[in-house]
């Protein structure tokens, strides 16, 4: 099987689940919600499973940090830059402080 290939009955399955999940959270039968949610989390768990393969722990570790923390650190300066040149400037200072305190 190629590496890129994906299985449609997993894809299927998961996304059963994920209706599932979605009903037992907007439903208003004590029952139904009872029924799902006796399986479906445990239906996750046997299709990440199914799906696992092992990798070494320094590249998994790389690419998680890569894929997590580029973007992290990407919009955490996109906020401080809008922060300090822009609200800073327009409210006058970086505390807010409650009007009954003035």
């Amino acid at each position: 099987m190629a590496r890129n290939s994906r299985l449609t009955a997993l894809d299927s399955l998961r996304g059963f689940g994920i209706l599932l999940v979605v009903l037992g959270h907007t439903s208003w039968s004590a029952g139904l919600v009872s029924w799902i949610f006796s399986f479906h989390m445990p239906l996750f768990f046997i299709i990440s499973g199914m799906l696992f393969h092992e990798r070494q722990f320094l590249d998994s570790f790389k690419k998680k940090a890569a894929r997590l923390l580029i973007p992290y650190l990407f919009f955490g300066i996109v906020t401080f830059a809008y922060w300090a040149l822009i609200e800073r400037r327009l409210r006058g200072g970086g505390a807010v402080v409650p009007s009954r305190m003035r």
